[in-house]
């Protein structure tokens, strides 16, 4: 008897690019939006979402990754990704409108409902 384990994607769709960038100091948590500070050369949560950047995609079993410091860590540079997949810097979700799709889309994310 064979059995097969789905798991459920809440924020990927379809292709995405991904990349190794430096982090601040911060809580991570898959589906953050990123914005860079291009005076300390860091990738960080974006409150706004107006300017987007990255998405924190970090490893595969992580949920969450605390860095007391600066450092590296996978994100997502562009690609297809579901609305329901945003979080805040509390790992809650994030209310997804126009304006922010807009703002995503003008770095190469596209954001689909699921």
């Amino acid at each position: 008897m064979t059995t097969t384990e789905y798991k459920e994607e809440k924020l990927i769709c379809g292709n995405i690019i991904t990349d190794q960038v430096p982090l601040k100091a911060d809580t991570y948590y898959r589906g953050m939006p990123l914005t860079y500070d291009s005076d300390t050369n860091l990738y960080g949560y974006s409150a706004t979402g107006s300017v987007i950047f990255a998405v924190y995609l970090g490893g595969a079993q992580e949920t969450s990754r605390v860095l007391s410091t600066s450092g590296y860590g996978s994100v997502i540079k562009s690609g297809e990704l579901y609305e329901e997949g945003f979080v805040n810097d509390s790992n809650v979700a994030l209310t997804i409108d126009e304006d922010f799709k807009a703002a995503a889309g003008v770095r190469g994310f596209h954001i689909r409902r699921k």
